[in-house]
């Protein structure tokens, strides 16, 4: 019995009603806190007890079954992963045999010979007949151009077919370089489905060729169905675009259920992007979960069901002595019950204790220097304050009573006092923290709080004293920031000195700025000189995509330029007072409220604007400025250093004419674009330009104008390729165009028809019209060389090559290209010899009257005997010595020669016609041309009417004044002028006018095709009607048949010359030809 009455004091207090006066004050000690629970009936405690001593062995249940679930699971799951992955193999297997058979036919070198792309075929159907599925053979391109396809015979033309895009087998093989397998496809011609593996051919690394072989979906069908899968689970193989290939069982409907109804195990295909996929219906998946679990419900709510009934029988007798003590009152009758009894004595003596202490506190708190005061702690309304706190804070004692202790409080300030009191309520005081208070004029205190709970009138509590820490929070906050803006400048100036990106600082400038001020928005404001406009060229807190942009705002514009007039700092703590602030719509956008600008440079050198904004309220000090400036200081240097850093390296690497990349920097992105196609695959193009007639403009319109024509030619060459491509010129009139990643040669020959276009189109400068000439040579890499050196060196070889077949032309390189140069220099140094040595000769082939058929004179060609090579054409020594400047010798040679020679036949009586003599370009130009002409008749006696002398149409079209003042000299001394090759330039009718000319010759090339082409008939009849009309004669030359003479004859052509009448005959063949012609002549 002692033992209950021990038991039943506590609980007796812990359970009473707390709404008489004498429990309230009582609850003060460690049972008042008792009774401020929840209080609940006795019964339901009870059956409490109960329930947890069921639950352990619930729980042991309940993991007993878990256990037993995920066992079974796991046994499911692990028979799937077997099943699937045996699928996998037998897919990859079935795979890389047909794989392995196409990769021996791409091995095969019957692939690399258009001829024996037959035989290549035959192996093709012999793959064919044993897999049952055709075989293509395809080039590269797009569309790919089938070569042959086994279903048909070879040779059967084919036409081309869209490459297919995506995870088709075709362009992953190309991609890869690699074998493939693709997704599924519908067959075009069959409707079915099928799945297509490629196999590319490999040559040095690229890929030539493709072998397609198509195979139909449904052999997979027929690989999985043999897998024996439990009762329910189907097994799919699904392509990567989603699409079922084949299912076991067929008609499964796994892989088409809404997500939920089915647990998958996949694995993927290994030589095809594919998935290999085990579908087990959820229902099996979770049978044993749901029997498990439906049997420990059963457990639960039995146990549920006898703890209620048992809590319920067991706390009835308590109840009923629980409720005769709470009937009692204080100063009443005892209660006849022992323990009731005495905890009424201990509830009396404790009121009158409390009541003594509450008067001694209630002094303290009303006498204290500081704010105090007590809050309700559910309704957090003040219950009680100090003079005090009505001084500092300025309410009333009225107005405070009817306020809560939010009322004091910023509002971002009322989350975290919520969040307090919830901890003061389970019994944690507040001491020593720090808060905002706002007084009745709206002012800001920082005070520091000491609390403790206590019961006020019968209400739980809180009783607050906070002292005024604001000038002291101040202080140290002042200097705390000026530490910090001094450590973060100083950062910042270690930051410059050790990195070499200006972008980098410029950022860690906006985040400093950002940060020691605390602040939301700063950014740097840099001015472009070359475009006259302000950039954000970084920032912290803006709008997404502002940042790398220009100032369009014109108050933004305005306020940065008057940072830069007056060099001064310009800071507004309310933006919307001050109008250079106010009317930016980038300041209204982003809610700012208070901003700074300060210059970055000097005065007299301005280079942009530093900017500090808050969307909240704050005045810049001093201290702030100070730290803004110190910033602004270090990003000037910082950007002056780097600008003339950038300005040597610029300088360093572009030529200074044009701006463009000079051949330093022309040679590292060469390199870096090699690097990068020998890893992609791409290729790399290579145009040499070189721009013809351009000393001429040098010599004419002198140097400073010649250079305004180079930079103007690099400015339209910039614009006929991509942003990726480069141009540089590298010396005198040579740029080089160099175009990366590019799929084929033909991108680069478009380039070079643009450059052509846009180069040979009329310049005009100052005024004069000028025109220009270009040769482009073009190398592409890998193909015509592997390194910078070797592909500028094709390259020139083949822009050389393109001058010599007429200029305003590109040509692509050739290997025997550096063979023709290396023999052409060979040519050259022997030539230089040639007439020392006494390697040249002359040749004569007579011209013959058609009229007549009397020899009427002679024609001197020139010839090289080598000493090792032997006869040497003059198409193969005549281009070298007209480049090389030697063809002024030699023509100077073969006039003298030639005009020797002739009068030693006219003094034997042999002829007494004319000697023609060809005369080149660089010969006629020559100032002494005239004297040298005269020195050789003069030193061989050969009287002026009987030369002839040969110009082109390009010689005498080729500046007219000069050339109409020297054939007229040449006319004056009675020497005979011809146009050689009639026909084939672009002679003006009202020049041949007026040159003192003697003969037209007609250019063989119209002679070969007489009489059968009646074009070339036209237009000898047109030049032989033509010349008559202007009082010319007319010979043709090539006249190789009987036909050609009379067909001529029939047009009155006057004479011709060719091998019908005899082949140029040499010095000693020329005295009996002649006899002998005269002879047969009077014989005929």
């Amino acid at each position: 019995m002692g033992q209950d009455r021990l038991f039943l004091h506590p609980v007796l207090c812990w359970l009473l009603r707390p709404g008489r006066q004498m429990l309230v004050l009582y609850s003060s000690g460690r049972f008042g806190k008792r009774l401020a629970m929840k209080q609940r009936p006795l019964d339901r405690y009870l059956s409490r007890l109960i329930w947890l001593g069921v639950t352990p062995l619930i729980l042991v249940a309940a993991g007993m079954a878990t256990l037993s679930v995920m066992e079974h699971r796991e046994d499911m799951r692990e028979r799937a992963v077997f099943l699937v992955n045996d699928a996998v193999a037998d897919v990859d297997n079935y795979l890389d045999a047909r794989i392995k058979a196409l990769g021996i036919l791409a091995d095969s070198s019957f692939a690399d010979s258009p001829g024996q792309w037959h035989q290549l075929y035959d192996l093709a159907r012999d793959f064919h007949n044993n897999f049952g599925s055709p075989v293509l053979f395809a080039d590269t391109g797009d569309p790919m151009q089938m070569l042959f396809n086994t279903r048909v015979p070879f040779g059967t033309a084919l036409p081309p077919v869209p490459r297919p895009t995506g995870h088709a087998a075709a362009p992953t093989a190309l991609e890869t370089r690699a074998p493939a397998v693709g997704d599924t496809f519908t067959g075009p011609i069959t409707g079915t489905t099928l799945v297509a593996i490629a196999v590319p051919m490999l040559r040095n690394g690229a890929v030539r060729h493709l072998l397609i072989s198509p195979m139909d979906a449904s052999e997979f069908q027929v690989r999985i169905a043999g897998l024996e899968l439990p009762g329910g689970w189907s097994l799919s193989l699904i392509d990567g675009t989603g699409q079922v290939i084949a299912q076991n069982p067929s008609n499964s409907p796994g892989a088409g259920l809404p997500n939920g109804s089915w647990v998958s195990v996949s694995e993927p295909i290994g030589f095809a992007p594919w998935t290999a996929r085990i579908d087990i219906p959820e229902a099996s998946y979770n049978a044993l979960f749901w029997r498990e679990a439906f049997a420990l419900l059963i457990v639960i709510g039995l146990a549920i069901l006898v703890g209620v009934i048992l809590g319920s029988a067991a706390g009835r007798p308590v109840i009923r002595q629980l409720q005769a003590l709470a009937l009692s009152t204080p100063g009443g009758a005892p209660s006849p019950i022992k323990e009731i009894s005495q905890v009424q004595d201990r509830l009396e003596k404790d009121f009158r204790h409390i009541q003594e202490s509450e008067q001694r506190h209630r002094e303290l708190f009303e006498a204290n220097p500081h704010p105090m005061w007590v809050y309700d702690l559910e309704t957090l309304e003040f219950l009680e304050v100090n003079d005090a706190a009505i001084y500092q804070y300025g309410f009333s004692r009225e107005e405070f009573l009817d306020m809560t202790i939010k009322d004091i409080r910023p509002s971002e300030d009322v989350a975290r006092l919520l969040d307090n009191v919830t901890k003061v309520t389970e019994g944690l005081n507040d001491t020593g923290s720090v808060w905002r208070h706002r007084t009745k004029g709206g002012r800001l205190l920082d005070v520091e709080i000491m609390s403790h709970f206590l019961l006020f009138k019968g209400r739980r509590a809180e009783l607050v004293l906070a002292h005024d820490v604001t000038e002291e929070k101040r202080a140290k906050r002042l200097l705390k920031d000026h530490a910090r803006q001094q450590l973060l400048v100083a950062r910042l100036g270690q930051l410059a000195l050790s990195v070499d990106s200006v972008d980098e600082v410029i950022e860690s400038a906006c985040e400093a700025t950002a940060e020691g001020l605390s602040i939301s928005f700063s950014r740097v404001v840099l001015f472009d000189f070359q475009r006259s406009a302000f950039v954000m060229t970084a920032g912290q807190g803006w709008s997404a995509g502002l940042v790398g942009l220009d100032l369009v705002d014109r108050a933004e514009i305005a306020r940065a330029l008057a940072v830069f007039r007056t060099s001064e700092p310009l800071a507004a703590d309310d933006v919307m007072s001050d109008y250079r602030f106010a009317e930016s719509d980038l300041i209204k956008s982003h809610n700012i409220i208070s901003g700074a600008d300060i210059m970055i440079g000097r005065a007299d050198k301005p280079l942009g604007v530093l900017g500090a904004y808050s969307d909240s309220p704050k005045r810049f000090s001093e201290q702030d400025i100070r730290f803004l400036q110190g910033v602004a200081n270090t990003l000037a240097a910082v950007i002056e250093r780097h600008q003339s850093h950038e300005q040597l390296n610029y300088m360093a690497v572009h030529d200074a004419v044009t701006d463009l990349p000079n051949r330093l920097l022309m040679t590292d992105r060469l390199d870096v674009a090699l690097h990068h196609a020998e890893r992609s695959g791409m290729k790399v193009a290579l145009l040499l330009i070189d721009l013809d007639r351009f000393k001429n403009v040098n010599d004419v319109f002198g140097h400073v104008l010649g250079d305004r024509l180079l930079h103007e030619v690099g400015q339209r060459l910039s614009h006929c390729v991509r942003a990726d491509d480069t141009v540089s010129r590298q010396s005198g009139d040579e740029f080089i165009v160099v175009l990366p990643e590019i799929e084929e040669e033909q991108d680069a020959a478009r380039i070079a028809e643009k450059i052509i276009r846009v180069v040979t189109r009329p310049f005009t400068i100052d005024g004069q019209e000028i025109l220009l000439g270009v040769s482009v040579g073009i190398v592409c890499f890998p193909d015509n060389g592997e390194d910078s050196e070797t592909l500028l060196r094709n390259a020139d070889a083949a822009m050389h090559v393109a001058q010599g077949l007429g200029r305003n032309r590109y040509q692509f390189y050739s290997p025997e290209m550096n063979e023709r140069a290396l023999e052409l220099i060979g040519l050259e140094g022997d030539l230089r010899f040639a007439i020392e040595r006494d390697e040249l000769f002359l040749v004569y082939q007579p011209q013959i009257s058609l009229e007549t058929g009397e020899v009427i004179g002679f024609e001197a060609l020139v010839r090289w005997q080598h000493p090792v090579r032997g006869l040497i054409s003059p198409a193969h020594f005549i281009p070298v010595a007209e480049e090389s400047g030697l063809i002024v010798d030699i023509g100077n040679w073969v006039l003298k020669t030639a005009c020797c020679q002739y009068v030693e036949w006219m003094d034997e009586g042999l002829v007494s016609g004319t000697i023609a003599v060809n005369v080149s370009a660089h010969q006629f130009r020559q100032p002494d041309f005239i004297d040298t002409v005269e020195e050789a008749l003069i030193r061989c006696g050969l009287r002026p009417e009987h030369l002839e002398l040969e110009l082109t149409e390009s010689v005498v079209m080729h500046g007219i004044e000069d050339v109409l003042c020297k054939l007229e000299e040449l006319d004056q001394l009675g020497i005979k002028l011809a146009i050689d090759d009639f026909g084939t330039g672009y002679s003006s009718l009202s020049y041949l006018k007026q040159f003192p000319l003697f003969r037209l010759k007609i250019d063989q090339s119209f002679t070969k095709v007489l009489p059968e082409d009646l074009e070339g008939g036209a237009i000898a009849k047109a030049i032989i009607q033509m010349g008559h009309t202007l009082g010319l004669e007319v010979i043709a030359e090539g006249i190789e048949t009987s036909e050609q003479r009379q067909f001529l004859q029939a047009l009155s052509c006057d004479s011709g010359q060719g091998y019908l009448f005899a082949k140029p005959l040499s010095v000693k063949e020329c005295p009996g030809f002649l006899r002998n012609f005269r002879e047969s002549s009077v014989k005929s």
